[in-house]
């Protein structure tokens, strides 16, 4: 069996995956906070199909830092990679913000102008809030992903899916151990160390079944999830009047939903693409961009006082094929729309050498962390 992964050759699949996650992401959103799925009535085929595509988008979270973790936790720390990012939501923050409040007046507030600068401190992105305490603590992470032995790092893991995926399930949904539904920097953390166990024992390469039954996990997770949702609605329904818990299992840290993105992940890097090909270069140019999809179109003054909340709703009454091509068919939209915004955003960085003062200003300042030390 030839080698997985050339180390010479960069992954392609990688970046195609969080490509796709991004695209996730968006169907979430619409689903969810633009009102699709609690449009859908109750018991009908779009109900259950509405609910089976958001199962499997769901996983668009963990599907990023799993890749983040198994990418990171074999490079070196630069600091000058937090510095760009950081940069970037500063960029999209101010940009967007103002651009609202000049067009709405109702938006402006004094609040809102100290917010637009400082979007880590009141909170404005969750996840780059995640990922940014992900990254300062990368080097730890790293420390622990290259020490373990497989024995420990695998009792590790066990305990990790008992501490955030199996007693949140077990509590009925109850935040017992304030973790959240996988919306804090702890489960960040868990998702890295799975991506740096794929990296450091090689599961790549010691899978040898067709790489198509991946997918098919995945589908047959999905399936599972719904079904689940299916019988417990209506029992509870029945017994109780109510429909309890049918969404369970609908939360980034649920069992059905890391283990889609675990075969996601080893669907995509098995996948054989070219260096070469079109697809290739294609990709290599538009991954890098996917994050600032998520900051344009998740802005507060966008997502909840402009286009997003309930703005779909009516999909929901076409036909259960329409409306799920229809969902996929926006996100795709937002997602073009925001890429080529940030394709002008990367050529204004370009022209201010942004990467170069970020270069130089991260290793200055751990320079100085060193001597301090």
């Amino acid at each position: 069996m030839k080698e997985i992964e050339n180390k010479k050759e960069h992954n392609i699949g990688i970046d195609l995956l969080k490509m796709l996650a991004m695209l996730f992401v968006v169907c979430v959103h619409i689903y969810m906070q633009g009102g699709v799925l609690y449009a859908e009535q109750y018991g009908t085929v779009g109900y259950y199909l509405s609910s089976f595509v958001y199962t499997i988008v769901l996983s668009a979270v963990d599907c990023f830092v799993i890749v983040h973790g198994y990418c990171a936790c074999k490079s070196k720390f630069r600091l000058s990679r937090l510095l760009e990012r950081w940069l970037v939501v500063l960029f999209w923050s101010v940009i967007i913000s103002c651009g609202v409040m000049f067009l709405d007046r109702n938006v402006r507030s004094v609040s809102e102008m100290i917010s637009m600068f400082f979007p880590v401190l009141r909170g404005r992105y969750w996840f780059f809030n995640a990922f940014f305490v992900l990254f300062m603590f990368e080097p730890i992470l790293n420390h622990v992903v290259a020490t373990l032995n497989k024995k420990k790092y695998l009792l590790m893991l066990i305990a990790i899916g008992v501490i955030f995926c199996i007693i949140p399930v077990a509590a009925l949904g109850n935040d017992v151990l304030k973790i959240s539904g996988g919306a804090e920097f702890c489960w960040f953390f868990a998702l890295y160390l799975i991506g740096g166990y794929l990296y450091k024992f090689k599961v790549l390469q010691k899978i040898n079944y067709n790489n198509w039954l991946n997918l098919m996990i995945v589908i047959i997770l999905a399936m599972l999830t719904v079904a689940y949702k299916g019988m417990i609605e209506h029992l509870t329904q029945t017994l109780l009047g109510k429909k309890l818990f049918g969404e369970l299992l609908w939360t980034n840290t649920s069992p059905i939903i890391l283990g889609e993105a675990i075969f996601l992940f080893l669907f995509f890097c098995r996948l054989r693409i070219k260096n070469n090909s079109f697809l290739a270069h294609m990709v290599n140019y538009i991954s890098p961009l996917v994050f600032s999809i998520y900051l344009i179109h998740v802005h507060p003054l966008i997502f909840w006082h402009v286009t997003v909340v309930n703005a779909f709703a009516p999909i929901a009454d076409l036909n259960p094929l329409i409306t799920t091509i229809s969902v996929m068919g926006i996100a795709g939209a937002v997602y073009s729309v925001c890429l080529v915004l940030d394709l002008i955003r990367l050529g204004l960085f370009k022209k201010l050498r942004v990467n170069e003062i970020c270069d130089k200003s991260g290793r200055e300042i751990m320079k100085q962390i060193s001597k301090v030390i």
